[in-house]
């Protein structure tokens, strides 16, 4: 014992202790070392996860209003308060002519229909394209064979069949709304421009509130999940930054405004949950209690381990490469391996 204290008082220069999975690392004293017992584990393999965790608050944006694209008798109402628009679906029809969400990459502004020519043309030969309804080389120009195609394409959408795109048909919108409100009957009159409903978006955002050294390090490779209910964890992504805002205990945080990758029902119905930023994983490595590192990693990512020489039992300090640490554990790249006894402090006694 007295050669492995004599020894420990040359090497030991820092000691460590982990508070709410910061690392704090102190000077060790040799009147501290001269009265203690070393106390040691073994490395082991395990699975490492730099993350963040807070709560996420779902949420709709404020109801706005639907404006129709047409102009005439309202003679159909398809929809109804709770109902969800989604493109290619009608929600009413005015003068015997349904009215859809618009389903095209881009939003008709004049009848495209036999003998037209432009760039809209064009663009509703390469969506015809990308449908398998047209075999040709898109052009500006809108023939019999457009025509054939986009009858092709009606008949497959479910939507009126007339061989032409009209604008009184489609309505620019979101992919998914949620009616609050109808505001016309059927027998009613209405102009092109008026509002017909009150919506909101039915694709939720995630209200989330980080300490700004985590907004920091959010970058495109982050992984970030939110856990809903009791369904599996669902991919989310940074839709903007906010302001900084002080909590109720007067800390500092950086709003964040996230977007689910998958919308589905559960997530829709969701109230909240728990928000993960995964900033890093190590999977199946060699790791040791940070208690364990002699000192705190170098620009390079050495530092020392304290070891028991297998024949003498006297402490042999090695040179570790560490590699990643959280929660109080340290992977450790190089050095030692699963099994090694190593010093993680002393006690007195």
């Amino acid at each position: 014992m007295a050669r492995f204290v004599g020894a420990v008082l040359a090497l030991v220069m820092f000691g460590v202790a982990v508070f709410a999975g910061a690392v704090v690392w102190r000077e060790v004293s040799s009147e501290e070392i001269a009265v203690a017992t070393p106390k040691v584990v073994v490395a082991e393999i395990a699975t490492l996860r730099d993350e963040y965790n807070t709560t996420g608050v779902v949420g709709f944006g404020e109801a706005q209003p639907l404006l129709s694209p047409a102009s005439g008798l309202v003679t159909a109402v398809m929809v109804s308060p709770g109902g969800v628009l989604v493109p290619g679906r009608a929600f009413m029809s005015v003068d015997n002519l349904s009215v859809y969400i618009n389903p095209l990459p881009f939003l008709p502004h004049r009848m495209l229909e036999s003998g037209v020519r432009g760039d809209d043309v064009e663009a509703l030969e390469v969506f015809l394209v990308d449908g398998g309804f047209f075999d040709k080389e898109p052009d500006d120009h809108f023939t019999r064979v457009t025509k054939i195609a986009v009858e092709a394409w009606q008949e497959a959408s479910g939507l009126d069949v007339s061989g032409k795109v009209d604008p009184a048909q489609f309505m620019a919108a979101p992919d998914r709304l949620q009616v609050e409100d109808v505001l016309v009957r059927v027998g009613e009159v209405i102009s092109q421009g008026q509002a017909f409903a009150t919506s909101t978006n039915d694709v939720p955002v995630i209200n989330t509130r980080v300490i700004p050294r985590v907004a920091g390090r959010i970058t495109d490779d982050v992984v970030l999940v939110m856990a809903v209910g009791d369904g599996e964890p669902v991919g989310v992504s940074v839709e903007s930054v906010g302001e900084l805002v002080s909590d109720e205990s007067g800390v500092r945080k950086q709003e964040l405004f996230l977007s689910f990758d998958v919308v589905t029902d559960d997530v829709r119905t969701a109230t909240g949950g728990t928000v993960t930023f995964l900033f890093d994983e190590r999977v199946d490595v060699v790791t040791v209690p940070v208690t364990a590192l002699l000192s705190p990693p170098d620009s390079a990512g050495q530092s020392f381990v304290l070891i028991p020489d297998g024949v003498s039992g006297e402490p042999v300090r090695i040179t570790v490469q560490v590699g990643l640490i959280s929660q109080g554990v340290a992977e450790i790249v190089e050095g030692i391996s699963v099994g090694d006894t190593v010093v993680i402090g002393f006690e007195r006694g």
